[in-house]
């Protein structure tokens, strides 16, 4: 019967294939007939020009009314006549960019160039706050390209720049934003030129919008031919072939002269066409190339491909269910035994015990392996062969072994364990035992040990033989040749175990130069922007990072803190000696009292003059038992230029005394991340920050707030006049600073 099932199984499995392949090949015939590309005719491009011109002239549209509607606004005349009220037209720009799609700044610029107001999005990621440019942020643009094109605009004209990335502050930002400048003229109530209103135009959505067709691959492209958008990913403006890739190297010379020297062309396969912008100085030309030959290719390919596929499926799966149909139940037989059988001893293996100690009547029974320990090294010198000659000799001993003691059930469970069951069990019989099987051997120095599971807990199950191997750990780890479990060791082995590998890494990453350094950035909620970083010391261990939880204490154990502290100085003061920004490293009171970091530290502080950058946050795990040394530290680190702050102030030791006595030297005092976690929650926590902050608002010490997760708790601490922001939400911690 089972004989009869599985063929059929095979059988029907086979024929499912073929019936499925001959139904994909069925569906791309048919799908071949409903696509028929040769039904496309040549009027369709000046269908598909009016679409894609509709489109442009509705984007403009929108954006030329508000132009209009802000350039008219009453607020804003009354602005430019006597440039007083500017923060209601702050707002009202503000409010114009919050409701408009695609635009990420408006700017009003007079007629000298100068910026006079500039509202734009915020780049960080998830968010859509909007700022409000201070006049030491605005800048003069009278030598821009698109000032000296909107200096001639006229009443109810509308001002285009070229379409470009976006390039403000002296390079292009990093997310290559495809740019286009709108401008309006703006008179005042008596009529006089003021200057210009700009919206800054992200044209990167309307760019996939404008080049999705069906029949045909669209392009953009300006005067000199170059792409603005391109149907292939790598070409466009945003890629660095821009400059080197354009309509001569798509159309060959020819049909490129012809686009590129008439506002209108038209052959089999292409289209283009100047677009109609109201703008003398534009001449951009959307240009359609048919994917006929394409598709047809792709089709043909897809089709063959599928023969092709259709063939091989059928080849390789009526040999294999010839073959599996008439041997299932020796297949069946084969995977059982290798299930529960050792191959080399034929022995019950490993899953074979553990269906074993799931039974309850090996519930009274102690377990014991077996395990020869340098079966590794007499495999690497002898080779596999007398290896597994050796294990078998073992096993037949094991077996007599068990003819002539109260031991029972002999197992193998891996390439060097045996495994066997006691009654009762003391060590002088295991240390006869272990004794026995190592004097087994002339030809051969054998090294065994022997563990076994409780003796005096025992009814555990599955437990019996973890336990059993912890006991061999045991004998690996002491030199030892016989444990006998108790509760006490898996603690300790895995423990001892976890720190031994740390101590390597630690001592690996000192040799190798694996200490590295990454740096959080320490956002300033005042001017809306990243001003600091803190400096964190990682271990890199191959692929992986490992942060200082795991490490510190046990640097400290070794006496290598004082060498990670050393190296963090040494990379931190050469990666920011160059930098414009501030940045922080963290000592601990521990750092503080040691003559020899202490002296290196202001001996780096010197060599790579970075003092006035400098931030030194002293971590409060530990109460200050002499403030008056601490206070000599924090006075000769001013003397340097350095700042002071205090770490995660609001946990541990934190001491309201020590914040008052020490004013004079500390600068920033940082919020521990368990207070702030909770501040926009917990009514009794935010009085406790707020304290904190009365104090240090008093004393003119700044407040970070650590931990700041996500844009909620970003708000509620800006709007608690919190001055700095640190935390995932800001950003995490990164190998470079932007």
């Amino acid at each position: 019967m089972n004989k009869v099932s599985y063929k059929f199984s095979f059988i029907f499995i086979y024929f499912t294939i073929v019936i499925i392949s001959f139904f994909i090949l069925f569906f791309i015939i048919d799908n071949n007939n409903l696509t028929n590309i040769n039904k496309v005719s040549s009027n369709k491009f000046y269908e598909e020009y009016n679409e894609k011109n509709s489109k442009i002239q509705s984007f403009l549209k929108l954006y030329n009314e508000s132009l209009i509607s802000l350039s008219q606004n009453k607020l804003f005349k009354e602005y430019l006549q006597n440039e007083q009220n500017k923060d209601y037209v702050d707002d009202l720009f503000a409010s114009y960019l919050k409701f408009l799609p695609n635009v990420f700044q408006i700017r009003y610029i007079d007629e000298n160039g100068l910026e006079k107001i500039r509202v734009e999005k915020s780049t960080l990621k998830n968010t859509n706050h909007i700022f409000i440019k201070s006049e030491d942020e605005l800048q003069n643009k009278s030598q821009s390209s698109y000032f000296k094109k909107f200096i001639n605009l006229q009443d109810n004209q509308l001002g285009l720049s070229n379409i470009n990335l976006n390039k403000e502050h002296g390079k292009v930002d990093k997310n290559k934003t495809i740019t286009l400048r709108m401008a309006s003229l703006v008179r005042t109530k008596e009529k006089a030129r003021k200057g210009f209103v700009v919206l800054n135009i992200d044209l990167t959505n309307f760019f996939e919008i404008l080049e999705n067709s069906s029949f045909y691959n669209v392009m953009l492209i300006d005067n000199k031919g170059r792409f603005l958008l391109h149907y292939d990913k790598k070409r466009g403006i945003r890629t660095s072939s821009f400059e080197s890739f354009d309509i001569y190297n798509e159309l060959g010379k020819n049909a490129a002269l012809k686009v590129l020297s008439n506002d209108s062309f038209i052959n089999e396969k292409l289209f283009s066409k100047k677009i109609d912008l109201s703008n003398k100085n534009q001449n951009i030309k959307i240009v359609f190339k048919s994917k006929f030959d394409t598709l047809i290719k792709e089709q043909k390919d897809n089709e063959i491909l599928i023969y092709v596929f259709i063939v091989f499926l059928t080849l390789l799966f009526l040999p294999i269910t010839l073959y599996f149909s008439k041997k299932p139940e020796s297949l069946r037989n084969q995977i059982n035994l290798q299930n529960v059988t050792d191959p080399i001893t034929r022995l019950p293996n490993k899953q074979q015990l553990i269906n074993d100690l799931e039974s309850a009547y090996y519930d009274e029974f102690i377990l014991v392996l077996i395990s020869i320990d340098n079966y590794q090294k007499i495999q690497n010198v002898y080779g596999y062969k007398i290896a597994d000659k050796i294990v078998v000799k073992c096993s037949i001993f094991l077996k007599n072994y068990l003819k002539n003691s109260n031991a029972f059930k002999l197992y193998k469970t891996s390439k060097n364990h045996f495994a066997l069951f006691y009654k009762n069990i003391d060590k002088k019989t295991l240390k006869d035992l272990q004794n026995s099987i190592e004097n087994n051997y002339d030809d051969f120095e054998l090294l065994v040990s022997i563990g076994t599971s409780s003796t005096s807990n025992i009814n555990k199950k599955l437990e019996k033989l973890q336990e059993a191997s912890i006991a061999i750990e045991v004998c690996n780890e002491k030199k030892i040749d016989v444990c006998i479990y108790e509760e006490n060791l898996a603690k300790d082995i895995t423990l001892n175990k976890k720190n031994l590998q740390t101590v390597k890494i630690i001592r690996d990453a000192l040799k190798n130069d694996d200490v590295i350094i990454q740096f959080q950035a320490i956002y300033n909620n005042f001017k809306n922007k990243i001003d600091k970083y803190e400096t964190l010391v990682r271990i890199k261990k191959d692929d992986k990072l490992i942060y200082p939880n795991d490490f510190i204490s046990i640097a400290k154990d070794i006496k290598k803190y004082k060498d990670l502290t050393k190296i963090v100085i040494d990379k931190a003061f050469e990666y920011f000696q160059d930098k414009d920004y501030e940045f922080s490293i963290n000592l601990t009171l521990e750092d503080i009292n040691d003559k020899e970091i202490k002296s290196h530290l202001f001996k780096q502080i010197q060599k790579y003059n970075i003092s006035e950058k400098l931030v030194l946050e002293i971590v409060e795990s530990e109460a200050i038992e002499n403030i008056e040394e601490f206070k000599e530290f924090l006075k000769d680190v001013k003397s340097y230029g350095c700042q002071v702050a205090i770490d995660d102030f609001g946990s541990g030791y934190s001491n309201y005394e020590y914040i008052v006595k020490l004013s004079e030297y500390i600068d920033y005092v940082k919020l521990d991340g368990s207070l702030i976690t909770t501040v926009h929650k917990d009514p009794k926590v935010h009085v406790l920050v707020g304290s904190i902050k009365f104090i240090c608002d008093t004393l003119q010490i700044k407040l970070i707030a650590e931990y700041v997760e996500d844009l909620e708790l970003f708000d509620y601490v800006k709007s608690m006049g919190i001055d700095y922001s640190q935390g995932y939400y800001i950003g995490k911690s990164q190998d470079e600073v932007d």
